[in-house]
C-alpha cells in the first residue's frame, strides 16, 4: 500500500472511531451465595470490601474508567457505565454519582436478560449512533490493572458490525465452572461449562477460559438476543420470576461470528469460591493479621474475622473459619462443599 492510501485508510479509521461511542455495562445483580457469610442477600459479593481498597464494584468502575480514558486516546467517544442491579440493592454513598445510570431489575433472571435490558437502554439513550457495548461482571478480581486496560481497549478496536469479541484467559486447569473459547479452522466457537474430561481435551486444543467479558456493537447484541432460540426478549416484555438461560448459553453457544482476544498477565479470578477469595493478596494480608485470632495446636486452619469479637481455635486441622457480624462459617479446607454452601446460604 502506498503512503497516500495508508494515510487515507488511517484517516478513515480515525473518523469512524470519532463517531463511535463506547458504552460500558457492569452486571451487578448477583447474590454471591458461595461466599456466605461475607456475601448475603442484603450485601452481595460485589459490595464486599477488600483490604486497603474499595468494594469489588468500586474496583470494577475504577478499572473501566481507565479503559474509557484509553479509548478516548484512541479516538473513541466514551460514556459513563450503566449498572444493572437488582431492585433490592442500592448503591453505597461512595457511588452515588452513578445513581442516574442504574438499571434496576425486579427479578434475578440471569445474564442474558440483564444484557438485553442494558442493550435496550443503550439503544434508547444513544438513538441511532454507533455504539459498542463492553459488558463485564462487577465482582471479579484483576490484580494487573495495566494489562487489563491494554487488552480491553485493544479488543474494542477489533469489534465490527457483526462479531462478538470475547476476552479469553489462559487456563491453568480443566475447570468445569467456566465457558471455553475454542479456536478452529472455521474460526472460533464457544462451549459453556464442559465436564472435566471435555475441558482437558479443549485445553489441548489451545482453548481459553471465558473471562465473562465481551464487546459488541449494540445492534449486534440485540439481534443476537432476538435470534436466540431461548426467546430472551420475552422476559423483558413479560417480566417474571425464574432463571432464563445465561448470555453464554442463549447467545454465545449459538452465535456464528465470535472473535477471541487473548488476555495476558491479568492475574484474574472470578472469585466464585472461598478458595479463590482467600487467594486474593489483599485478603491474604487481612488473614495474616491475628490480633483477634488465637490458634493453638492447629494445622492448615485459615481464619478471616470480620466480627467485633475474638476467635479461638484449639486442636483443629484443615478448616476454613469465616466470621461476619453475627454469622459464622466453619468448613473443611479439603473437598468441594461449594454447592452445599450455596444451597444453605440461599435458604438462609
Amino acid at each position: 500500500m502506498d503512503q497516500h492510501n495508508s494515510d487515507s485508510s488511517s484517516e478513515g479509521r480515525d473518523e469512524e472511531r470519532s463517531e463511535t461511542k463506547i458504552q460500558p455495562v457492569i452486571l451487578c445483580g448477583g447474590f454471591g451465595t458461595r461466599l456466605w457469610p461475607l456475601s448475603n442477600k442484603n450485601l452481595p459479593k460485589q459490595f464486599i470490601t477488600l483490604k486497603d481498597k474499595g468494594t469489588f464494584l468500586e474496583e470494577t468502575i475504577r478499572r473501566i474508567s481507565l479503559v474509557m480514558k484509553e479509548c478516548r486516546r484512541k479516538g473513541y467517544r466514551s460514556c459513563e457505565p450503566l449498572l444493572v442491579m437488582h431492585k433490592e440493592h442500592r448503591l453505597p454513598e461512595e457511588l452515588a454519582e452513578h445513581g442516574n445510570n442504574v438499571i434496576y431489575e425486579n427479578y434475578a433472571n440471569d445474564t442474558a436478560v440483564a444484557v438485553a435490558r442494558a442493550a435496550l437502554e443503550t439503544k434508547k439513550r444513544h438513538e441511532d449512533d454507533q455504539v459498542i457495548m463492553i459488558v463485564l461482571p462487577a465482582d471479579h478480581y484483576i490484580e494487573n490493572v495495566e494489562a487489563f486496560v491494554h487488552d480491553i481497549s485493544e479488543g474494542i478496536t477489533e469489534v465490527d458490525s457483526k462479531n462478538i469479541v470475547l476476552y479469553g484467559i489462559d487456563p491453568t486447569s480443566p475447570e468445569t465452572k467456566y465457558g471455553y473459547i475454542i479456536p478452529s479452522i472455521n474460526g472460533v466457537w464457544f462451549r459453556e461449562k464442559p465436564d472435566a474430561d471435555t475441558a482437558l481435551e479443549l485445553i489441548k486444543q489451545h482453548a481459553l477460559w471465558n473471562s465473562g467479558i465481551f464487546a459488541a456493537n449494540v445492534d449486534t447484541t440485540l439481534s443476537s438476543l432476538r435470534e436466540s432460540p431461548y426467546n430472551i426478549l420475552d422476559w423483558i416484555v413479560n417480566p417474571r420470576e425464574g432463571k432464563a438461560p445465561s448470555f453464554d448459553v442463549a447467545v454465545l453457544q449459538e452465535y456464528p461470528i465470535i472473535h477471541s482476544h487473548y488476555c495476558l498477565r491479568w492475574r484474574w479470578s472470578d472469585v466464585g469460591t472461598w478458595e479463590s477469595f482467600t487467594e486474593i493478596p489483599e485478603v491474604k494480608a487481612e488473614m495474616s493479621e491475628t490480633s483477634t485470632i488465637v490458634m493453638r495446636d492447629c494445622t492448615n486452619v485459615n481464619v478471616l474475622n470480620r466480627s467485633p469479637g475474638n476467635v479461638v481455635i484449639i486442636g483443629c486441622d484443615d478448616l476454613l473459619v469465616i466470621t461476619s457480624g453475627s454469622d459464622l462459617l466453619i468448613m473443611p479446607n479439603t473437598g468441594d462443599f461449594n454447592n452445599q454452601l450455596k444451597e444453605i446460604a440461599t435458604k438462609l
